[in-house]
């Protein structure tokens, strides 16, 4: 399955170029110049992972509103823009101009940390239902239940 990334970046040079670095990736890449436009791809693309050029952070909390698709903001290289970013819901952050190889770690990284978390949540509902589902009777309540290989399952403490 093809990966879709979503970049918010207002610099044309650079979203052009982080597109096309994506893209020959094999990502499948939507971009945005402004929150607006971001927003409006994030409906209409729903893309698994959107790196947004923060500028202000208007469009970072908006986005987590609506989602908890993984962000990576592009900030500037001041050290309360790192925190601020973190605190407002990114997932991590990289200083502008970002590192191609960099930028690129980080996406796979977040991209295999979603889907592990994925497997899990999906694992967890299958475990749930295959108990629901069970055919083994559990007993009345105030009774005690027989287990197999002898017992009477009563508790002593």
């Amino acid at each position: 399955m093809e990966k879709r990334v979503l970049f918010v970046v207002r610099d044309r040079v650079m979203r052009e170029h982080l597109a096309q670095a994506f893209c020959g990736r094999g990502f499948r890449v939507s971009t945005a110049s402004d929150g607006v436009g971001g927003l409006f791809q994030l409906g209409l693309r729903q893309p698994h992972l959107i790196v947004l050029d923060v500028n202000g952070w208007e469009t970072l909390q908006r986005i987590r509103v609506l989602s908890d698709i993984p962000i990576i903001a592009l900030i500037e290289d001041r050290p309360e823009a790192r925190i601020e970013c973190l605190d407002r819901g990114a997932d991590c952050f990289l200083v502008k101009p970002p590192s191609l190889g960099e930028l690129d770690a980080r996406v796979r990284a977040l991209l295999r940390e979603q889907r592990a978390v994925r497997s899990g949540a999906i694992l967890q509902e299958e475990r749930a239902q295959d108990l629901t589902d069970s055919s083994v009777p559990l007993g009345e309540p105030g009774r005690n239940w027989a287990f197999p290989g002898g017992g009477d399952g009563s508790i002593a403490f």
